[in-house]
């Protein structure tokens, strides 16, 4: 059920403030298609970006994923892990769609 809800909210079908939509504290990262596309780089910038958001009480705002390198079009999450292993470990997330919602970021380079 969750796998559904997800990729229903990924594909702007499925409408659920839930709670995390009430704080308004977010933490979202981009996926450079060309320059991270390598599964590792984005697992390893997945990681970072959890540790981040649960260490400043965030709610993580998924990005886009990329396959491959070859592919021109992005996935989800669920396209490429167990997103209910993922949904039970980190539930304080929010699907890549909910980003096109949020007032513009303020963006900074690392």
């Amino acid at each position: 059920l969750q796998l559904c809800r997800y990729q229903l909210k990924e594909r702007r079908l499925w409408h659920d403030p839930g709670p995390s939509d009430e704080k308004g504290r977010w933490l979202g990262y981009e996926a450079n298609s060309s320059v991270d596309s390598a599964l590792y780089r984005q697992r390893g910038a997945l990681r970072s970006a959890l540790l981040l958001a649960r260490s400043l009480r965030r709610t993580l705002v998924l990005p886009r994923f990329w396959a491959s390198e070859r592919h021109s079009r992005p996935t989800t999450l669920a396209g490429l892990y167990d997103y209910a292993a993922f949904a039970a470990a980190f539930p304080d997330h929010r699907e890549a769609a909910f980003a096109r919602r949020l007032p513009p970021p303020r963006r900074f380079h690392i």
